[in-house]
């Protein structure tokens, strides 16, 4: 599927904004690299999903995401096992989520297989290294991945949907009144 239509379809769904940067760098000796990046902002519940889609020089998305006024909320950070390690350690799962709030940990978990991210994870290249951090003026989540994977372009919507959940579940339980 055409990684531009879906982006746009994705800003359409969302009421975002889609930029595109088509371009070409210099590579050495004369010769030019193409490359394609989309820049994506999604305004969801007073919060804004802002997306880096490089499908060119680095082939990774980069989410980024600033949510104000929240209180006491605790970091987490969530990392994939690879499937070497998953069968030497016996692991459930090929992913893991640390968190000192047990109730956040859960619900992370929860939409991971509630948007299939976890089966994404299982049956693709998937491998997305997500954090959350409290800063002095807003909780900062920022999520990576490689474009290395099929279906890279079509994931992009239960993933939009992932953070846009993992907004709510903030907002409802953590909002500083």
């Amino acid at each position: 599927m055409n990684t531009e239509a879906v982006l746009q379809q994705i800003s359409d769904q969302h009421d975002g904004e889609l930029f595109i940067e088509d371009g070409k760098v210099s590579s050495g000796m004369g010769s030019f690299f193409h490359y394609l990046q989309y820049y994506l902002r999604i305004p969801h519940n007073n919060a804004t999903i802002h997306i880096f889609y490089d499908n060119g020089i680095s082939a990774t998305v980069n989410f980024n995401i600033e949510i104000d006024n929240l209180f006491n909320v605790s970091e987490f950070q969530l990392e994939t096992i690879s499937h070497f390690t998953k069968l030497i350690l016996f692991k459930k799962y090929n992913w893991k989520v640390t968190c000192k709030d047990l109730y956040l940990n859960r619900e992370i978990e929860k939409l991971l297989q509630k948007h299939t991210l976890d089966q994404l994870i299982l049956n693709t290249g998937f491998e997305p290294n997500m954090k959350g951090l409290l800063t002095k003026t807003a909780y900062k989540i920022h999520t990576v991945y490689s474009l290395t994977f099929e279906p890279n372009v079509t994931s992009m919507y239960p993933i939009v949907e992932f953070h846009k959940e993992l907004i709510d579940i903030l907002k409802e339980r953590y909002k500083r009144f």
